[in-house]
């Protein structure tokens, strides 16, 4: 019997960082989900078991089809499935002291954009192994590709 691959729910309101990341954690060994607004956010984990969220911090709430951003969402997320406020890792092109504090007061993982591929396979790996969940070898081994 084989392991299933980790599964990886990845969120950003950029189309061509959600298919690239597609694609790249794909050819990593995970089993990967891609959603752009808030809304197919919360019905994905509504219907899926998802190992690890990763969140883009800053997802545009002006946008019509976005309504919240992304720490609203994941405080969201976190209600439908508690289990995933440990499971949540960050990923934002803001470097500012007030987006640090914010990620700091909520303990979260994250990544500065733009991040080599790597870095990201690995904070997926610490996770799940964090967390106790499966790490299988299907996992790449995270050569420095760039997101």
């Amino acid at each position: 019997m084989t392991t299933p691959l980790p599964r990886v729910l990845f969120v950003d309101d950029e189309p061509a960082i959600c298919r690239a990341l597609d694609q790249l954690l794909t050819r990593f060994g995970f089993s990967v989900r891609v959603e752009s607004t808030s809304e197919a956010t919360m019905a994905a984990v509504r219907d899926e078991r998802f190992d690890v969220v990763v969140l883009d911090f800053w997802l545009s709430a002006d946008q019509p089809e976005h309504r919240m951003t992304g720490v609203t969402l994941y405080h969201e997320l976190t209600r439908i499935d508690p289990g995933l406020a440990k499971r949540v890792i960050f990923v934002t092109g803001d470097p500012s002291e007030p987006t640090q504090k914010r990620l700091k007061h909520i303990a979260a993982t994250y990544l500065l954009k733009p991040f080599e591929i790597g870095l990201l396979v690995n904070a997926l790996r610490e996770r799940l192994v964090t967390e106790g969940l499966r790490v299988g070898e299907s996992i790449g081994d995270g050569h420095t590709r760039s997101a």
